[in-house]
């Protein structure tokens, strides 16, 4: 069973949480405009950079040692996908969660991908189809 840390809950962890909330502050802000936000949008209006945005190689690195360079970017890629704003305000807008449960089932979703790309691994069957 692999056991880990939230990114958020380690390192720099005020300085995360300050990003987070600048990112969450600015996607409700242009939310309130009626823009549906893309990563890049809430990411200048948090004056933040859109790499700091997308930030989620760092949460990764103790993967290095189990998944090729080229399978540690995929599931990168994949969570990058499954939790981007874009993902956060379509929960929200038109699956009707809350906040919180919107970040719950990102939360989710991200383990569940980091456990899929565990698993398959060792079987050398990790390329999507």
């Amino acid at each position: 069973m692999v056991m880990s840390t939230a990114y958020e809950m380690s390192g720099r962890t005020q300085q995360k949480h300050r990003t987070r909330g600048a990112l969450v502050a600015a996607a409700g802000e242009l939310l309130a405009r009626g823009v549906t936000p893309t990563v890049e949008q809430t990411a200048e209006a948090a004056g933040i950079s859109r790499t700091t945005a997308y930030r989620i190689e760092e949460a990764l690195a103790p993967c290095r040692a189990q998944l090729s360079e080229s399978d540690l970017r995929m599931l990168v890629l994949a969570i990058r996908s499954a939790i981007g704003i874009e993902a956060l305000v379509w929960l929200t807008d038109v699956a009707g969660l809350s906040r919180v449960e919107a970040a719950e089932l990102t939360r989710w979703s991200a383990l569940a991908l980091l456990r899929s790309a565990l698993v398959l691994v060792p079987d050398g069957d990790s390329k999507p189809r």
